[in-house]
């Protein structure tokens, strides 16, 4: 950020819904970010950090037409079920969605005073579930281990089915992000040439 200052950061990515109302491949912008720290077992007493998002100024943004939900992304330290997290998160938060990495880039762009967009595509509605074994079919480099999809599919064959499902879900997903960043960069394009 010292020798280089965007005028803007956007974080786009996948997350799950954890409430009703959000289907797979919907897109939620979010105008607020919470980080809870710690792990399943502590929800008793969790620790939460808070940061709400300026309002931004939407006509000046380039992927505008597409359709976004206002919510706000619930950033994870460690893997929690849905129910875990739905213990902990105070009541009337609008459309919440959870990941493991936009609480640290908003830190930084508020720090910095760079507007900070960040949008999420649902790859799990609030009544399905991710089980912990596919968090551990993922490798120290962030690539899914097939060795570690062998063995864990031997042992619960039932996965085969979550699997599936969160496939058809990411590539829905993928999808909606694929047209978001066509729609900025085609608004871009346009901006270039005027």
């Amino acid at each position: 950020m010292k020798e280089f200052r965007p005028d803007l950061i956007l974080s786009l990515g996948f997350g799950g819904a954890l409430h009703e109302g959000l289907a797979a491949g919907e897109l939620v912008r979010a105008s607020r970010i919470i980080f809870l720290r710690g792990e399943p077992k502590d929800s008793l007493s969790p620790q939460t950090s808070d940061i709400s998002l300026p309002e931004p100024n939407l006509t000046d943004f380039p992927g505008r037409s597409m359709s976004l939900r206002e919510g706000c992304i619930v950033t994870l330290e460690h893997p929690m079920t849905k129910p875990e997290i739905r213990n902990i998160l105070p009541d009337g938060i609008p459309f919440p969605v959870c990941d493991m990495e936009t609480f640290a880039l908003a830190t930084t762009a508020v720090r910095s005073q760079i507007p900070f967009f960040a949008v999420r595509a649902i790859t799990d509605t609030s009544y399905q579930e991710i089980p912990r074994e596919v968090f551990d079919l993922i490798d120290s480099s962030g690539k899914t281990s097939y060795a570690r999809l062998l063995i864990s599919v031997l042992k619960k064959p039932g996965l085969v089915k979550t699997l599936i499902w969160l496939g058809l879900n990411s590539e829905k997903a993928a999808k909606s992000l694929g047209d978001l960043v066509k729609s900025v960069l085609e608004s871009e394009a346009i901006l270039c040439r005027e």
